[in-house]
């Protein structure tokens, strides 16, 4: 049997990693102690890409329901140009399989 190539749609409407989680990039006068103590009590995780510091807060976006997006196809620019195959704050499956366009 062959493995179906899935396309970038199919594999967001499968996975939906970055409507659950929100990342935010910190300027480098905030990455101190007080930061990272602050961050690390609510449960928030700190992650180190290209040389900026991100805070990964878990956050469920208002659209996912348990059918998946409910405005996928009306989706906000910023979703529709979400490449999940460089944030290493989400475990996306674009990028993680094969993809057709």
């Amino acid at each position: 049997m062959l493995n179906k190539i899935k396309t970038k749609s199919e594999l967001c409407l499968e996975c939906l990693a970055c409507c659950r989680v929100v990342k935010i990039p910190l300027g480098m006068g905030y990455m101190n102690s007080n930061a990272m103590v602050f961050c690390d009590a609510r449960g928030f995780d700190i992650v180190l890409e290209d040389g900026i510091y991100f805070v990964v807060i878990p956050s469920t976006c208002p659209q996912l329901s348990e059918d998946g997006c409910k405005i996928y196809e009306d989706r906000p620019v910023s979703c529709r140009e979400y490449d999940g195959r460089t944030d290493t704050a989400v475990n996306c499956l674009w990028g993680k399989d094969e993809v057709s366009s």
